[in-house]
């Protein structure tokens, strides 16, 4: 294999110059899924031996595709209007949720607004950022969250005298977060409620990569469409029910718009697929390194426990239970946390998988110097951008929860200068420019609140099995990450994490409750 990648691949490069021929865009969804499958298999080929390079050219069937790795041209790409992701974004979901002819048309019409400002992409995506603002209804979806995440904390709580709890950590964080934040998204009857719903959903995103092909999908990607098809039949009943009128401002704006358009009940839950891989994929493995990088290195440990502490509210009640209610203030967390903040983002910045994609729609020079040609595309690796030693220094490779504390810096630049931080687009964990994922702010609550939780309330202890007996105080091995679903934009771990749970020393009593309130704060997760 290592024969293979030394020979062939760099045959495939070239440093981005003026191309001759014009390439008719044929692309086909195939192209994307091999560029995405190439780019997880050759992650640590590219990042030895392009990352150098600031603009190069791949070679795949139908198409070339530029990929870019320098911040000043990430930038750039992402100012340029005539470099539009709407166009591949649509073809995908046509492909991903099958809506019928109408919809499919309407979502594909106009995507890039060259007949106007409207259309059914434009106005559902202006939709879901109006949705997700900092404000009244972004803090009721995250006041929901944060309540499902305290009770599913509360039963992790070993009874007196039973023996102290064990979870899959992977297996616990993908149930308990699909839970909370499909309650605060969906409301009082939201479909995964039912376990099977839940459990089809999961079985679509593990497979979703053989959806894409689209090639008898009944028979070629026989889960994945399974999943689909009874996702789409719970949300139609969800919609004929009217669950929507008492979800999130969420639910509600894209229904309205669905509307809007005259798209059927059917057409509207299938699209709905897509806002639940928006809110749940990439949260869930976000959740799991954030908790292995911070009780793996018991430094980073104390350090967030003091942190955390220092806006931990505790309230004595003089009444016959003696109870003492200790309350987690996230709005405080925003403000007072900037160590939590930053593990938070260097544990996205070591976890981030993916790549944005943007096609380009007319000839375009960025940065008066690179031709990218109509109807190829441009990709921007994120992983390779993550770990280019040029723009985060010598310490690259470490795991630096204060990387992202302001005045703490330990970038250099070229010369070996320090830095004051990182330049525009070096860390994109949630995209860029006008494609910055509008759900960020929801994403970053529910996790930082979650693992907040857990450090302060529990001990964690790896569980390690031998040929007699399983015991704990076992090392936090790294797990490997081979496998990450095609949806995955956060690494997913290719084998589950056994842990077991014990109260604090000093904690042992007591109630847990989390707060927020009325807030325009959100966690400082750095929008370059």
């Amino acid at each position: 294999m290592s024969f293979a990648k030394d020979q062939v691949i760099p045959q495939l490069y070239q440093i981005a110059k003026d191309l001759p021929i014009s390439i008719k865009f044929t692309f086909g969804l195939i192209s994307i899924w091999c560029l995405l499958k190439i780019f997880n298999s050759f992650r640590i080929y590219y990042s030895h031996r392009l990352r150098h390079l600031p603009i190069y050219t791949l070679a795949v069937p139908g198409s070339k595709i530029y990929v870019v790795n320098s911040p000043e041209l990430i930038t750039a790409v992402q100012k340029s209007k005539t470099l539009a992701f709407a166009p591949l974004e649509v073809q995908l979901a046509r492909r991903l949720f099958r809506p019928s002819t109408h919809g499919g048309n309407e979502m594909t019409s106009n995507t890039n607004t060259e007949k106007g400002e409207r259309g059914l992409y434009s106005d559902g995506i202006d939709a879901i950022h109006a949705a997700l603002l900092p404000g009244e209804g972004l803090d009721e979806m995250n006041r929901i969250a944060i309540q499902n995440i305290a009770a599913s904390c509360d039963k992790l709580d070993s009874r007196a005298g039973a023996p102290p709890v064990r979870i899959k950590l992977m297996q616990w964080l993908r149930h308990e977060i699909t839970m909370a934040t499909t309650n605060s998204v969906y409301g009082p009857m939201n479909p995964f409620k039912d376990p099977k719903i839940e459990a089809e959903f999961w079985n679509f995103e593990h497979n979703i990569g053989t959806l894409i092909i689209n090639v008898l999908p009944s028979l070629t990607a026989r889960k994945a469409h399974l999943g689909r098809e009874r996702m789409a039949k719970a949300f139609t009943e969800y919609f004929a029910r009217k669950g929507h009128e008492s979800a999130s401002v969420l639910v509600k704006n894209r229904f309205k718009v669905c509307a809007d358009y005259n798209l059927s009940l059917e057409d509207t839950a299938r699209f709905e697929i897509g806002g639940v891989i928006a809110i749940t994929v990439s949260t869930i493995p976000a959740a799991f390194w954030m908790l292995y990088y911070v009780f793996s290195k018991p430094e980073i440990l104390a350090l967030l426990r003091k942190e955390v502490g220092g806006v931990l509210e505790t309230t004595n009640f003089d009444d016959t239970l003696g109870s003492i209610t200790r309350t987690l203030n996230i709005t405080k967390l925003r403000t007072a946390c900037p160590l939590l903040t930053s593990t938070f983002q260097e544990t996205l910045r070591h976890g981030a998988l993916g790549a944005s994609i943007r096609l380009v729609v007319e000839d375009t020079i960025i940065s008066g110097q690179y031709l990218l040609k109509k109807d190829c595309v441009v990709q921007i690796p994120t992983h390779v951008v993550h770990f280019d030693p040029s723009i985060w220094g010598s310490s690259v490779d470490d795991f630096d929860a204060s990387r992202f504390v302001p005045g703490h810096t330990r970038l250099t630049d070229a010369q070996g200068k320090q830095k004051k931080k990182a330049p525009p687009g070096a860390l994109r964990p949630f995209g860029g420019g006008k494609n910055l994922c509008p759900g960020r702010h929801f994403a970053a609550t529910e996790i930082l609140a979650l693992v907040s939780m857990i450090l302060m309330r529990y001990e964690l202890y790896v569980v390690t099995a031998s040929d007699e007996h399983q015991h704990r105080d076992g090392e936090w091995a790294m797990p490997k990450s081979e496998k990450s679903s095609l949806a995955a934009v956060v690494r997913e771990p290719d084998e589950d994490t056994e842990v077991e749970i014990r109260l604090r020393e000093g904690y042992e009593e007591g109630r847990w409750a989390f707060r927020l309130d009325d807030s325009e704060l959100v966690f400082a997760i750095d929008d370059d």
